[in-house]
């Protein structure tokens, strides 16, 4: 079953003369956020997809389950994922809940998932700076590896999220992405050992959201089991 894992960023601080003073992850975070205002709005992403095992699937076959577009919402800890593939339809996050919930096309039930649990094991996480541009946004990067997947993510320092929202979505290891980066991706590159699948920003757009767009749909609920 294929998931959109939608992971964190921290500040490091240092002194000099004297011995540093490191503040805490709550108190750096509120720092920044003083500092920039927190992204709510809707970002538009080009999907490309390719198999790895074609014994299982083509790569038409993955594209087309994907699609070729996804449609992302973001608002304080809520989170909107709308697909235009033959496979997924529509993935939510909710930071409170801590669970995420995926509709499939053609299945009128809503599996959902507990964002805590890992599915992978984190060996290492990479911050690189790039000379690559997206929506004319200058771009940084955060590499993250485990024993299964590799997953690649540029971002703009331009615009921030609180990594509080996700620090407990450990699923994909989101939450190291989010403490390291604070801000939504750009870029997102996840190379696994079945498929790879690459989304790239193509619109952005800051806006007030209204909650509606984040109301599940009225289906019955079924738990996804790993």
């Amino acid at each position: 079953m294929f998931r959109l894992i939608v992971l964190i960023l921290t500040f490091s601080a240092f002194a000099c003369g004297q011995p540093a003073f490191k503040p805490s992850k709550e108190e750096q975070t509120k720092a920044y956020s003083q500092v920039k205002a927190e992204f709510e709005g809707v970002i538009t992403y080009s999907i490309l997809a390719r198999s790895k095992n074609y014994n299982a699937f083509s790569d038409d076959e993955i594209q087309s389950n994907f699609g070729d577009s996804v449609i992302v919402y973001y608002k304080k800890g809520k989170l909107r994922m709308t697909f235009n593939g033959k496979d997924l339809n529509e993935v939510y996050y909710f930071s409170d809940s801590n669970l995420e919930y995926t509709l499939r096309n053609g299945i009128d039930t809503l599996f959902f998932g507990d964002c805590s649990q890992a599915i992978d094991k984190f060996e290492k996480l990479t911050r690189f700076d790039t000379q690559e541009k997206l929506l004319g946004l200058e771009c940084k990067g955060v590499e993250i590896k485990s024993n299964i997947s590799t997953r690649t993510y540029l971002y703009s320092e331009n615009y921030f999220v609180n990594p509080k929202y996700f620090q407990n979505y450990h699923s994909g290891n989101l939450d190291k992405y989010y403490a390291n980066a604070q801000a939504p991706f750009l870029s997102y590159v996840y190379d696994g050992t079945a498929f790879q699948t690459s989304y790239r920003a193509i619109k952005l757009e800051s806006k007030q959201l209204d909650d509606h767009i984040f109301e599940l749909p009225s289906l019955p609920k079924e738990k996804f089991i790993k």
